[in-house]
């Protein structure tokens, strides 16, 4: 039972993490959007464009930002990551690993 507490805990977790990121990617392009379209501001076509464009992306910029935030909060995901994108793999010493270790070198050290 502890240990499904604890799980709940950590998704939990990544969900703030996730929504958090979410809603600072998306909020300064839907509220700008939203001042635009109701207050009616009367500024250079250049800036209006520059400001849509930085916001614009910043919401694709939710698709970089959501790894991240994954990597920092979830440590079954930074293995994963670890793994297969930086080719580390976890050092976990097991006695099945043990076992094959010490198989492997009596091998090697019968074949010398």
């Amino acid at each position: 039972m502890e240990a499904l507490i604890q799980a709940r805990a950590v998704s939990s977790n990544v969900m703030i993490a996730l929504a958090t990121v979410s809603a600072t990617s998306y909020v300064p392009f839907y509220l700008f959007t939203l001042l635009y379209v109701w207050a009616d501001f009367q500024t250079r076509p250049t800036t209006h464009y520059i400001v849509f464009i930085i916001t614009y992306n910043f919401t694709f910029g939710n698709s970089c930002f959501n790894p991240i935030a994954l990597y920092i909060v979830s440590s079954k995901f930074r293995g994963h990551f670890n793994r297969y994108l930086l080719c580390r793999r976890e050092r976990k010493t097991t006695k099945d690993q043990n076992r094959i270790s010490s198989a492997t070198s009596l091998s090697t050290e019968t074949v010398l």
